[in-house]
């Protein structure tokens, strides 16, 4: 029995020091800014965690999503959602978005794939009814809405196998977090657009 507490107090010491050790490395304020978005990123195991709090007040933050590579956060003018810049990998960036709930709890609207949806948008755009099939394929959304409703989609991808194919050098798209709908670019943002396809010679 008397040999328990040493290994007790061993295990302790053994644990605490390998820990993960969380520092916070970005924040995103919102554009009232009532809110704040911080990430605290864990270097050992190359891994970050957002949090939401208010700027005001000892509340305690609110889990919102972990990520492995990149992300940003935008939060809609009204503080009622997030639009988040996810870059998964070196070949794909997706957009997630979030609707808030309770206090500052956001909860992920996963009813529509944005990214698939966005690239199908843009193929019946074109005539198409299917995608552009490439490599690299990216999603990103500007860091403010264009209302308290919509946001601003940017396409970019490219193949560089069997012949190089791309969207060059981006094409734009609306989406309503309400509706889950899309809409094409306002004015002619899309005016300088090339868009190859798979079938395309």
């Amino acid at each position: 029995m008397k040999f328990l507490l040493p290994i007790f107090l061993l295990l302790c010491v053994t644990v605490a020091a390998e820990s993960p050790k969380w520092n916070l490395t970005q924040t995103d304020r919102s554009a009232s800014g009532k809110l704040v978005a911080e990430h605290y990123v864990n270097d050992s195991i190359f891994y970050t965690e957002i949090f939401i709090r208010p700027s005001k007040g000892n509340v305690k933050p609110v889990f919102l999503v972990g990520y492995d590579r990149s992300a940003a956060v935008s939060f809609s003018p009204d503080d009622k959602w997030i639009a988040l810049n996810d870059h998964a990998g070196s070949n794909e960036s997706h957009v997630r978005v979030f609707k808030r709930g309770q206090g500052v709890k956001f909860i992920e609207q996963k009813k529509v794939n944005i990214t698939k949806e966005a690239w199908r948008f843009l193929a019946l755009q074109h005539g198409r009814k299917h995608p552009p099939d490439f490599d690299h394929s990216y999603v990103y959304m500007g860091e403010e809405w264009l209302s308290s409703r919509e946001i601003l989609l940017a396409l970019f991808g490219y193949s560089d196998s069997n012949g190089f194919r791309s969207v060059d050098p981006y094409w734009f798209c609306v989406y309503n977090v309400y509706t889950g709908k899309f809409a094409p670019a306002p004015g002619d943002m899309n005016r300088n657009s090339a868009v190859s396809f798979t079938d395309d010679p």
